[in-house]
């Protein structure tokens, strides 16, 4: 079995004061997040930042 598809859903420009929270959501296909055969990680990526 082939994972589909993975998708990350954000809003596009946010503001934020510290401590305030910020969801996002993550739409899988093909497989579960909790399905101990696939590994899932998060990345926290600034816009224009790279990572290295």
């Amino acid at each position: 079995m082939g994972v589909d598809s993975v998708e990350l859903l954000q809003p596009g420009s946010v503001l934020l004061q510290p401590a305030q929270a910020l969801t996002i959501s993550c739409q899988v296909s093909g497989y579960s997040l909790t399905d101990n055969s696939y590994a899932t990680g998060w990345i926290r990526q600034r816009e224009g930042k790279l990572d290295r």
